[in-house]
């Protein structure tokens, strides 16, 4: 037992001293320092989980990351609330077992994972920004892989009700891969 507080004590120091600046901290009282780093785990937990639904193929628990009045914008057009952000990924998002199922049926499917890294938090009271890398890797259907798309996102996160949300997600799009080659 106090060797799994003392590991999650380092863990969290070292947590610390990689996200915030050690005269912002030393500023803090212990409070304040708690409520930043569970603040900062949960943004953490949200940029994950953003990962899991789009790599799932689930399009409401995509929808679902974004407050009520969130907004998602990605190649020039702005889609703003859960529901109209629902309805502008229907048919883009397949599920692992939907794409196995596409596969029997004999369609060309590209698969996509998403790759998340440079991930910069910064967080003010309920209020944060997030400014993150991306990469897919997409595998055709003859199993080549390769680079499907790459950008960046930046976003402004709210914490409402105690939860974490995207209030805007800009998504950038620096270079996206054309559909899958045709099966040699």
């Amino acid at each position: 037992m106090l060797k799994s507080i003392a590991r999650t004590v380092c863990w969290t120091i070292a947590t610390l001293l990689a996200t915030t600046s050690l005269s912002i901290a030393a500023e803090m009282t212990d409070s304040q320092l708690l409520r930043h780093l569970q603040d900062r785990i949960a943004i953490e937990d949200l940029i994950a989980r953003y990962s899991v639904v789009l790599d799932s193929g689930d399009a409401p628990g995509y929808a679902a990351l974004f407050a009520s009045d969130g907004e998602l914008t990605s190649q020039g057009k702005t889609y703003k609330g859960p529901a109209e952000i629902l309805e502008s990924l229907r048919g883009a998002l397949r599920s692992p077992a939907d794409e196995e199922a596409a596969l029997a049926r004999g369609e060309r499917v590209r698969r996509l994972r998403h790759l998340i890294s440079g991930v910069k938090i910064d967080i003010d009271g309920d209020h944060g920004t997030v400014r993150a890398n991306w990469v897919t890797v997409a595998m055709a259907p003859d199993n080549r892989s390769g680079i499907g798309g790459m950008g960046y996102f930046f976003d402004e996160v709210v914490k409402q009700n105690g939860q974490w949300y995207f209030k805007i997600h800009d998504l950038i799009v620096e270079l996206q891969a054309g559909p899958p080659p045709a099966p040699q």
